[in-house]
């Protein structure tokens, strides 16, 4: 039995070896080198912050019917001479994207000689099908540590009057430090019409990216209890530089593409993904939810979209995990039956109709005889929109606040006058952004993140909110876009002049108005 006892030691000891020196045991136990080279994370769907923006270029070009265009690409070089990364496939996989439903703008894959950016067909196919416009294009410019800013503290308390202390033990010294470094990232893409060669006009764009690496660290030294202790952590976080050429391609297909089809490309570049601190508030927000929560609101989103049957029960169990393995099928992602971020984002997006499939409804075109011509409070007979006072009646100096819910998905608009004064715009604050809202939306307004209030300062003077749900479409475009400030006067005398506004930049779905006086 002793025999025995020291026989499985060794055994111990030599898979400890193996493990830590594995090349030294490869011919003791081979097979085992293929599992300890498996990677403990599964594969994942490259999602970019385009991605959405992707499928929503797709739809957009679906509704507009654009005619089947063929086009292809020269290779897109890297002339900063500092990244390795294929930047021609990732434009190809943008345009695929767009291309799934659409079906608008095909890329021939050909040999082609593309010496100095220049496109020369050499294999034509059978039917001599040939590109009408391809791509060229660049990686141009990739300037590391252009800003470089390092902090170094050095703390000595030995001589401190009152000496800090952990667990009875004098902290001696404490040296914490800081790195921040900037780089920045541009690509250059041209659409160019074949085989001319002629850049089409506007056909250009220069796209950049600022990627950061931080770094943190703090050393200290002291005794506690006697006892001798050095102590150090760093922190590093690097930014893909490669990714954020993806992000510059991506980008740069969808104006390019989105200025020649003539369709509002950028409503597709103005949603929630692309907006990068939002995203990173919302993972983390995520990463922090309890598990249970998190399955339960997927669960629910499941079964509100047809995948999942049964009761919520914040259980990763087989049927939750078939449910969610076959929407991510139907959505082109990897089948893991996994659920992390991105899936979750994904379910949100397609359960509130945002923004995947939200270009394919019609125009709601109102007419004159549908503005009230005095103020009042106005009930929709659609209740698509409805808004409310938050008090019965107010007095001077008292603030004007309302309750707003939609019950419909649409670009959602307010604006505001006091008395006879001038119209304004207060959601979304900057005219020329469009503010997306889903189906059960509801909010405040204004409310403690909107950066104003509302506030009654003459008697018998009526505050009055107008707010209106325009039809997403590729015509949606706010009537005010590009010509005034945030908070600048409108050119409208009343608030009911401003549905009628709205006729020629896509139609609306409801409007609703109310009007409360301050009483003394």
């Amino acid at each position: 039995m002793k025999h025995l006892h020291i026989v499985r030691f060794y055994r111990y000891i030599s898979k400890l070896i193996c493990l830590i020196g594995i090349s030294a045991c490869a011919s003791l136990n081979a097979p085992l080198a293929k599992n300890i080279a498996q990677p403990n994370n599964r594969p994942v769907r490259n999602l970019t912050s385009f991605s959405a923006s992707l499928r929503c270029m797709d739809n957009m070009l679906a509704n507009a019917k654009r005619p089947r265009i063929l086009i292809s690409s020269t290779v897109i070089n890297d002339l900063s001479k500092k990244t390795f990364v294929g930047a021609d496939e990732m434009l190809l996989n943008a345009i695929n994207h767009m291309n799934i439903k659409s079906g608008s703008y095909i890329f021939l894959d050909q040999s082609f000689s593309k010496d100095f950016g220049q496109l020369i067909l050499l294999s034509p196919t059978e039917d001599q099908e040939k590109p009408k416009f391809y791509f060229r294009g660049a990686i141009t410019q990739v300037d590391t540590n252009t800003l470089n800013d390092n902090v170094n503290i050095d703390l000595d308390f030995t001589n401190a009057p009152h000496p800090l202390t952990i667990n009875n033990g004098a902290l001696e010294t404490l040296s914490p430090s800081f790195k921040k470094g900037v780089s920045i990232v541009s690509v250059d893409l041209h659409l160019v019409s074949y085989p001319d060669k002629t850049v089409l006009p506007g056909g250009s764009v220069a796209n950049s990216m600022v990627v950061t690496n931080k770094a943190f660290g703090s050393g200290a030294s002291g005794l506690i209890k006697l006892t001798g202790y050095d102590m150090s952590f760093s922190f590093n976080r690097v930014e893909s530089i490669g990714q954020a050429v993806r992000n510059l391609i991506e980008l740069g297909a969808i104006e390019l593409l989105g200025r020649h089809a003539k369709v509002p490309y950028w409503q597709c570049l103005n949603i929630e993904p692309t907006n990068e601190k939002l995203e990173n508030n919302k993972r983390n927000k995520f990463i922090a939810t309890p598990n249970n929560i998190s399955i339960s609101k997927t669960q629910k989103m499941l079964s509100g979209l047809g995948y999942y049957t049964g009761q919520p029960n914040g259980r990763m169990d087989l049927k939750t995990h078939k449910a969610l393995s076959k929407f991510q099928a139907d959505k082109d992602l990897i089948a893991t039956g996994d659920l992390n971020y991105d899936v979750y984002t994904r379910l949100v997006q397609e359960s509130n109709d945002y923004p995947v499939n939200g270009w394919n409804h019609p125009d709601n075109k109102l007419t004159n005889a549908e503005f009230p011509s005095k103020p009042k409070t106005r009930t929709s007979t659609t209740k698509n929109l409805t808004i409310s006072s938050t008090k019965t009646a107010y007095r001077i100096n008292d603030v004007f606040t309302v309750n707003l819910k939609s019950n419909a998905s649409g670009f959602l608009y307010c604006y505001h006058q006091s008395g006879d004064g001038d119209v304004v715009q207060i959601l979304p604050k900057d005219p020329n952004m469009l503010f997306r809202v889903s189906s059960r939306y509801s909010r405040r307004l204004p409310d403690k993140n909107d950066g104003f209030i509302l506030k009654y300062e003459r008697e018998n003077k009526a505050e009055r909110i107008l707010c209106a749900l325009q039809d997403i479409s590729e015509k949606a475009v706010s009537p005010f876009a590009g010509k005034y400030k945030p908070f600048s006067a409108l050119p409208v005398k009343r608030l009911e002049d401003i549905p009628s506004k709205f006729s020629h930049f896509g139609g609306l779905k409801d409007w609703v108005m109310i009007s409360k006086v301050a009483d003394q």
